[in-house]
């Protein structure tokens, strides 16, 4: 999960730079739902533009020894 964030990461990092792409457009939460199937487990899905660009985000949070933990991410 973290490997496949930080292989996306790195690939935009090579088509543009990091003081150009904020320079031009910031990137915004559009919508977020919350499912809790039940306590101690959340299911979030978001709606996130930059620019002209639309992006799903999914994750799951699980509470496991007292802190959330993010147990599943996807980007779509």
């Amino acid at each position: 999960m973290f490997l496949e964030l930080n292989r996306r990461v790195r690939l935009l990092g090579l088509n543009t730079t990091a003081g150009l792409r904020s320079a031009k457009e910031k990137s915004t939460v559009r919508s977020v739902r919350v499912f809790v199937p039940e306590p101690g487990i959340a299911e979030v899905a978001a709606h996130v533009r930059h620019g002209e660009r639309s992006r799903a985000v999914a994750l799951r949070l699980e509470v496991r020894r007292n802190r959330w933990v993010c147990t599943a991410l996807e980007l779509g």
